[in-house]
């Protein structure tokens, strides 16, 4: 089921999210809300919602972008943070691992735009996954 644009807000808010300010200091300005969320691990995730903030529903594509690109979570993860308020692990990094075995987001999101799922790229593992994503970059993968 997708979501609407005041569910991704009560996510954002649920989860931590800060809103980003403008050059101004004015946060929210424009025709999109956004929201950064910085993660232990280094990265910083961003999203942004259209204004008006409101029941409007997002396309099935839009929402799958939306949790896969800008949010890093599954739909599962996004409702239990938005009913119950259970804070989701983002991307595919686990609490086990060590900073040397983590797979980098950007060499994440290059498999995820080429078609591999989250459990296929872990099942890579670090070492696979970046070889992988230098097959892509290269032109090497089909």
């Amino acid at each position: 089921m997708a979501g609407t644009r005041a569910d991704h807000e009560a996510f954002c808010r649920a989860d931590g999210w800060e809103p980003k300010r403008d050059a101004r200091g004015r946060a929210g300005a424009g025709d999109h809300v956004r929201y950064r969320l910085r993660l232990s691990d280094g990265r910083v995730l961003n999203t942004k919602i259209s204004r008006p903030v409101d029941g409007t529903v997002y396309s099935e594509e839009l929402w799958r972008t939306i949790l896969r690109e800008q949010l890093q979570v599954t739909e599962e993860q996004f409702w239990a943070c938005v009913i119950e308020g259970t804070r989701p692990e983002h991307g595919i990094v686990t609490k086990s691992a060590s900073p040397a075995e983590t797979i980098p987001a950007n060499i994440v999101y290059t498999l995820q735009v080429n078609g591999l799922t989250d459990a296929e790229i872990t099942a890579l593992g670090r070492d696979g996954a970046i070889k992988r994503a230098q097959e892509i970059w290269s032109g090497e993968y089909h």
